[in-house]
């Protein structure tokens, strides 16, 4: 049984091998009429057959265009406008006169014509608040340091 299906795969292999010839000699007819210069090139110890292919031209070129500088294009954001000081300016000013809690901050800002772009703006407030030791907490209301 073994050697049959020994002779059988054999016989396949020869078989497959004569049509491969057949149909590259078939190709290189083919290319002649055409007029291209591609040849298949068998490999020997693989049985592959490989052609070279022309360089492709059509599509878009890769890379970057030339003459365009290099990473994104900075854009306002979705804010569109910039405020005219930084929250952390608006926040001395406004804790100035006298010692605020943090709703109290976050109308006073607001009130000087601070825009916030996040939807949570308490939190932008205590990034400032709670960070380089710029303000003193007493009793829950915040005052910068002096």
């Amino acid at each position: 049984m073994k050697s049959d299906s020994l002779e059988q795969y054999l016989e396949s292999r020869s078989k497959l091998f004569e049509e491969k010839v057949e149909l590259e000699e078939r190709l290189q007819k083919i290319n002649e009429v055409l007029g291209q210069q591609e040849t298949p090139v068998t490999q020997a110890t693989t049985g592959n057959t490989t052609t070279a292919k022309p360089k492709a031209t059509r599509g878009r070129p890769r890379g970057r265009p030339k003459g365009k500088p290099k990473g994104r294009p900075k854009s306002k954001g979705v804010r569109g406008t910039r405020n005219k000081m930084s929250l952390r300016d608006a926040i001395i000013a406004v804790t100035s006169e006298r010692p605020m809690s943090k709703e109290e901050i976050l109308n006073g800002v607001q009130k000087l014509g601070y825009h916030f772009s996040t939807k949570d703006p308490i939190n932008s407030i205590n990034s400032i608040l709670y960070s380089k030791k710029q303000f003193k907490k007493e009793g829950g209301k915040f005052s910068p340091l002096k």
